[in-house]
């Protein structure tokens, strides 16, 4: 029954008029502020966006007859004013966006209860396989209860003799079903991968951040969740996997109690020959909360222990400093830049955000941007699609810090 929606015009007020648009749909989750993503995704200005939620009754062939009774099934209205009065062809890419986002949802709602059952099924068969298998059960419950907003789910197989994965076509819920759809049909392209970086990885789970922005709720790229599905004897069947967004929860609840978290976190202290307790610890936890999650859950415990154990030294006697890391796909590049506070500013970052795509042959470069109460600001980019391979040291080190330097020496210049 999909959206329906009425294009209206309105007086802008400014003696012109411009387009409007009724959408309706039954009531459900995500709905308006993944409609206004769609209109900022094309670039459509809204001057308002009103929804009201009313229950309705109607007769077999669709007509209302009652409004506001309890217990009748809620519908969704949402009028969005628009700033200017859209060309025709514009307006119809937008409704057919539009439709596009209300099918995402009705399919997320659809389906938000199998996707969660998934989630209770692996854990209680992870928990099956020993401490490393309790933790995967417990973050996954964590995730089921709190921590994840699932929009899909898929199994991938391994086949014998075959390298790639396979996605298992019937397992498919939620928005990863449509293999066609714009969005979600190639939002998994190289997740999980091939059988090498299946069986090599470390934990049985996986945390990453797909290539592709969702269509719902937040615009953010989507977050993966994958879980190793191995038999008794070890050998390995294929992969659980899960794409949604981490909620708000997540990145509020401290590592120490986030199931898998915790457990890097340990590694990442005794890797670095720190002990679990006092203050080193306490300055090393420090640095990882304050890191993006992506890093903390994603990065290899070697980097992520070298990253803290720098940046405790950083703290003392600030100067600029570059970590990098390819994310465990290959496919991009994720960098930190540590630099004295007084030297940031807004134009130093988008500096280095243009430098690293130069250098690193990356399609595009995200960055955001941490100005601590301490004596270090941080930059996080990630070079998208970086070529590969890189060397870390003449491809990506010394460019940023030239950077960093040049604008030293033309602010000394200056002064």
């Amino acid at each position: 029954s999909g959206a329906q929606i009425a294009r209206l015009r309105y007086d802008d007020g400014r003696g012109g008029m411009a387009t409007a648009l009724l959408i309706l749909n039954d009531d459900m989750p995500y709905l308006v502020d993944s409609i206004m993503m769609a209109a900022r995704k094309l670039r459509v200005g809204l001057n308002a966006v009103l929804n009201s939620v009313l229950a309705v009754a109607r007769d077999a062939q669709g007509a209302v007859t009652a409004v506001g009774q309890t217990g009748d099934k809620l519908e969704s209205y949402v009028l969005c004013l628009l700033t200017e009065d859209l060309p025709e062809a514009e307006l119809g890419m937008l409704v057919e966006r539009l439709e596009m986002v209300s099918r995402d949802a009705a399919v997320v709602r659809r389906d938000t209860a199998a996707m969660l059952a998934q989630f209770e099924r692996i854990g209680v068969e992870a928990a099956a396989q020993g401490d490393q298998g309790k933790e995967v059960a417990a973050f996954l419950d964590w995730a089921r209860s709190e921590g994840f907003e699932p929009f899909g789910y898929a199994y991938y197989q391994v086949k014998p003799g075959v390298r790639e994965l396979e996605r298992d076509i019937p397992s498919r819920i939620g928005v990863l079903q449509d293999t066609s759809h714009p969005v979600y049909g190639t939002c998994l392209a190289n997740i999980p991968g091939d059988f090498d970086t299946l069986s090599k990885r470390a934990s049985a789970l996986s945390i990453v951040k797909a290539d592709v922005e969702g269509t719902l709720h937040r615009e953010q790229q989507l977050d993966f969740i994958g879980v190793r599905h191995t038999d008794a004897q070890g050998a390995i069947l294929g992969e659980y996997c899960f794409v949604g967004l981490f909620t708000r929860a997540a990145t509020a609840t401290p590592l120490n109690r986030l199931p898998f978290a915790r457990g890097r976190v340990a590694k990442v202290l005794s890797i670095a020959g720190v002990r679990q307790e006092g203050f080193r610890a306490e300055k090393f936890i420090e640095i990882l909360e304050s890191l993006p999650r992506t890093e903390t859950l994603e990065g290899e415990a070697e980097w992520l222990a070298e990253v803290c154990g720098s940046v405790v030294s950083l703290y003392k006697q600030p100067r600029t400093k570059v970590f990098a890391r390819r994310d465990v796909y290959a496919r991009h590049l994720n960098v930190l830049v540590y630099l004295p506070r007084e030297r940031y500013s807004a134009s130093v970052a988008s500096a280095l955000a243009r430098a690293l795509q130069a250098s690193s042959g990356a399609s595009h470069v995200s960055s955001q941007t941490l100005v601590a109460d301490g004596p270090l600001a941080r930059v996080y980019l990630i070079a998208h699609a970086a070529r590969y391979p890189l060397d870390l040291e003449s491809d990506i080190q010394q460019p940023l810090l030239s950077v960093l330097d040049g604008w030293h020496d033309q602010f000394s210049a200056q002064a």
